[in-house]
């Protein structure tokens, strides 16, 4: 046994995860904003999910910044952004600061998509979750229906693609039992839509598996996160980015589950395979053969 991990293996999966991390906002990541959100997203559900929500709290106010300056006060994104942050307000009873930022995010959503769009349906919910915890049950009572409303009447791809954000703030509204029946709907959805060889399934499967994680459900979780990073390495090689995305997500659940070699593995692979492709992204212009075509990454 290795003798300083034994002794200190927190620390050490620590480090790991935060070399991780910085692989992921460093170089060519630093332009791709879309993969540092959703980064960044994942982390403050998982934080969520494991009722952390002094930890997840900073990286949610983070996420709001990010979002304004990126996208502006208008965007979906943004209300995505408001949505976390009010939802860990309303998670430490905090409801005078959840409730205007709950709002906003409904309103951005109503003029981004209309007022019958899922996402739509979503803040409603989140809004009639808060007024129910606040004892305001009428008012609760009437956006739920109307959330109702939009839901049965919402068909085809719109429903499909706000189901991820359906599931998570379900979980934002204590539902996890609700969370994750539509988490099960949506990977059947996603396997009839993709195929369950597809690259585009393991998002789903991912998704249903920190479900599981969270509640205590780890055999589950364990065969859903190897499936997503095997349908990746088939589909897209062992050395995409995608790939180290999924096996830090198994990384989060070994350390969660004490398991600190395996965590530790993961985090390893993860940390090279980042290393590795933007080692290859950033590669000197004098390293090429002289008249070689210059590849994608330096154009």
């Amino acid at each position: 046994m290795r003798q300083g991990f034994a002794a200190a293996p927190a620390v050490v999966l620590l480090l790991l995860a935060a070399l991780v991390a910085a692989g992921a906002m460093t170089g060519p990541a630093r332009a791709q904003g879309r993969d540092d959100l959703d980064r960044l997203n994942h982390e403050i559900e998982r934080l969520y999910g494991e009722n952390k929500i002094a930890a997840a709290m900073p990286l949610a106010k983070r996420y709001v910044a990010l979002t304004r300056q990126r996208y502006g006060e208008e965007n979906p994104e943004y209300a995505t952004a408001l949505t976390w942050l009010g939802s860990l307000h309303e998670s430490q009873q905090r409801f005078a600061e959840a409730e205007p930022l709950l709002k906003q995010a409904l309103a951005i959503r109503e003029k981004a998509f209309g007022p019958d769009h899922p996402l739509v349906a979503t803040s409603l919910v989140n809004l009639a979750n808060l007024y129910q915890r606040e004892g305001r049950s009428a008012e609760a009572e009437e956006l739920a229906k109307r959330a109702k409303a939009i839901r049965e009447k919402a068909l085809g791809s719109d429903e499909f693609e706000a189901l991820p954000r359906q599931i998570q703030e379900l979980r934002w509204g204590g539902k996890e039992a609700e969370a994750i029946q539509l988490a099960e709907h949506y990977v059947e959805l996603a396997k009839e839509r993709y195929g369950e060889d597809q690259p585009d399934f393991a998002a789903p499967l991912l998704l249903l598996a920190r479900l599981y994680a969270a509640q205590a459900r780890p055999a589950d979780a364990e065969r859903l996160f190897k499936n997503a990073i095997a349908i990746r390495e088939t589909a897209l090689s062992a050395d995409n980015l995608l790939v180290a995305d999924a096996v830090v997500q198994l990384g989060y659940f070994y350390q969660a589950q004490s398991r600190y070699p395996e965590a530790e593995g993961a985090f390893k692979r993860a940390l090279a395979i980042r290393e590795k492709a933007f080692t290859r992204c950033w590669l000197p212009r004098s390293s090429r053969a002289v008249g070689a075509p210059a590849t994608r990454a330096e154009v």
